[in-house]
Parts: structure tokens; C-alpha cells; sequence
């Protein structure tokens, strides 16, 4: 439990910093001295400021998909929640879309977590042993298009109502995937 205290106070203070700094100029020196936790803290429970940014949206995505796996939501239910995430943590999201790059790009990795979550929920959830190839591209190319088109929904002032957004994010699930997630 502690581990997951430490990891949100420093979530949150990264939070904070990024909410007047672009996330690529943020240091960790500075996530520490913002909620008085020390470098080796922060290293005992991230590799690096990307695995942090990641982690804010992991944790949150992860939750999401015991909720979904536990019958407690629906997957339209799981993307309106998504969408509010987007929505309330709007300017840390663009900012972390639009000031990482490569490797550490957050739109990659989140992306690719994305795709590894849902995949992985697939499988449990309908006793697959693996996707077709098909399949898989259809996965990859989707989870890309998502995130794209909610970073533009979010840069956009969420002039789509979120439920409306979900609905068109459902509906334009690929037809190979709609057994899965709808």
C-alpha cells in the first residue's frame, strides 16, 4: 500500500509542475522538492519521469479494465471514463502528448500499454489463445486512432459531450474486434 501512496504523491506533484511546464523541461529534482520526497525515492519507484507520465494513465486504465473484467462496467462505459480522465487532466495529457518524443513518446507508450491491456483482456476474457493477425493490426491501428482522436477531442475543448464521444469511438471499432469490445 505504501508503494502506491509514494507513486501517487508523486503523480500528483507532477501534476501540479506540468499544469505551467512543459513535461519534457520538468526535472525530477523538482517532481521531489515539489511533495518533499527524495531522488532515491522517486528511483525506487520509477526508472525515469516517462515511466511517471506513463504510470498516471496506466494506473488509471488499469483500474478501468478490473472494473470491465469484473462485470462492474461496460466497455462503453470504460471509454466514457477514459474520456473523463482526458477531459479533467486535459492540459497534463496535451502537454505529455506534445512535449515527448521517440522512445519516450507518451502517445507510443501509451499506446502500445494500450494495446498489450486490451489484448490481454481479450484473452482472458474470451479463452483466446491469440489474436489473428488481422486481428492484431485491427487492435494496433484502433488504439492508435483513439488516442489520436481523443488528444484532438481534448485540444478542442470537448465540444462533444463525452458520452457522444464514446459512442463514435464504439462505433468505429473495426468489425473483426466488435465481438470482443462491444
Amino acid at each position: 500500500m505504501k508503494r502506491n501512496n509514494t507513486d501517487r504523491i508523486l503523480a500528483d506533484s507532477l501534476l501540479e509542475i506540468a499544469k505551467t511546464k512543459d513535461v519534457d523541461k520538468i526535472t525530477i529534482k523538482e517532481i521531489v522538492d515539489n511533495c518533499g520526497l527524495s531522488s532515491q525515492t522517486f528511483y525506487n519507484h520509477f526508472a525515469d519521469k516517462y515511466a511517471l507520465i506513463l504510470w498516471i494513465h496506466q494506473s488509471f486504465g488499469d483500474e478501468l479494465i478490473k472494473k470491465l473484467e469484473n462485470g462492474e462496467i461496460t466497455t462503453r462505459e470504460m471509454s466514457i471514463q477514459n474520456l473523463d480522465f482526458y477531459s479533467r487532466h486535459a492540459s497534463f495529457m496535451l502537454n505529455a502528448l506534445e512535449n515527448t518524443h521517440g522512445v519516450d513518446s507518451y502517445r507510443v507508450m501509451s499506446s502500445e500499454n494500450a494495446i498489450n491491456v486490451i489484448e490481454g483482456y481479450i484473452k482472458r476474457r474470451f479463452n483466446v489463445k491469440e489474436l489473428s493477425k488481422a486481428e492484431k493490426y485491427h487492435l494496433r491501428m484502433f488504439v492508435y486512432s483513439v488516442t489520436q482522436i481523443c488528444e484532438y477531442w481534448a485540444a478542442n475543448g470537448t465540444t462533444i459531450p463525452t458520452d457522444e464521444m464514446s459512442d463514435i469511438i464504439m462505433q468505429a471499432t473495426p468489425d473483426s474486434l466488435k465481438k470482443y469490445l462491444l
